[in-house]
């Protein structure tokens, strides 16, 4: 064996994981869309989502992840309502 251990040690590429164990917060292939609720009322549970995250532990992953995801949901609601109200399609 030639080198120094250093040399010898694997390398480590931090944060590269395999493709395989990538899972997208929303896939819109496999989640069911919902009816969006009047515009008031999607904006009123955003303010109040806000105010309860507003506190969250940004260095508990469990605790970011679960706030990620009622994030994700309420601000895809109001966005719906928004669509909704004006008659698009999002």
């Amino acid at each position: 064996m030639t080198g120094t251990p250093a040399e010898q040690a694997p390398t480590l590429v931090v944060g590269a994981l395999p493709p395989a164990s990538y899972t997208p917060l929303y896939d819109p292939d496999r989640e069911e869309g919902h009816e969006p609720g009047d515009v008031r009322f999607e904006l009123r549970g955003a303010h109040r989502l806000l105010d309860e995250v507003a506190a969250a532990n940004i260095h508990d992953h469990t605790e970011m992840l679960v706030t990620a995801v009622r994030l994700d949901y309420r601000l895809r609601s109001l966005v719906a309502a928004l669509h909704a109200e004006r008659g698009e399609q999002p």
